[in-house]
Formats: structure tokens, C-alpha cells, sequence
């Protein structure tokens, strides 16, 4: 089993902006861009965050969605504190 490959973008949002992630990462995908969203390509039998934050390091840049649906805690909490320290070291993040 393998896990995810790299990405151009790693789009990280709530449940309920689900709608808009998908949108957004259409049209990545029609410039030319690779783009993962955590919905549904995680591989069954794999460790889920660990999976989340290797495929979010090895993306060239990460999107964290922000919406009145968000709520910040849990794994989306989780994503935006990894995005940010990957932030630090010189990743693209946008808010």
C-alpha cells in the first residue's frame, strides 16, 4: 500500500466548506497544479495524521480555508499549527 504522492497544494478546511475546497481545488487543477485535499485520498490502514502532515511537507504550499463554519479545534487545529511551523521554515502558506 502506498500512501499520497507530492503535491503542488495541500488545501486544509472544514467539513463544511467542503463545497468551496472542491471548487478551489478545480480550478487549481485546471492551471496545471496537483492539489490534495485530506477528503477523500487517505488510504485505508494508514495512520491518518501521520499521513496528513507528510503529505503537507512534502507539498510546495499549503491553503488553510477559514470560513464562519470553523471550528478551531481538533485535526483542523492540528493542520493549521503544522502549516504554520512549516511557515517558519519556509513553506508558502495561505490564509
Amino acid at each position: 500500500m502506498t500512501e499520497p504522492a507530492e503535491s503542488d497544494v495541500f488545501i486544509s478546511g472544514a467539513s463544511a466548506d467542503r463545497g468551496f475546497a472542491r471548487r478551489l481545488a478545480d480550478k487549481l487543477c485546471e492551471s496545471g497544479l496537483s492539489v490534495f485535499r485530506n477528503e477523500n485520498r487517505l488510504l485505508v490502514g494508514l495512520d491518518s495524521l501521520r499521513v496528513i502532515e507528510d503529505v503537507m511537507r512534502r507539498s510546495k504550499a499549503i491553503a488553510v480555508l477559514v470560513s464562519s463554519s470553523t471550528n478551531p479545534t481538533g485535526s483542523w487545529l492540528r493542520e493549521v499549527e503544522q502549516a504554520i511551523d512549516m511557515a517558519r521554515d519556509g513553506k508558502s502558506l495561505l490564509i
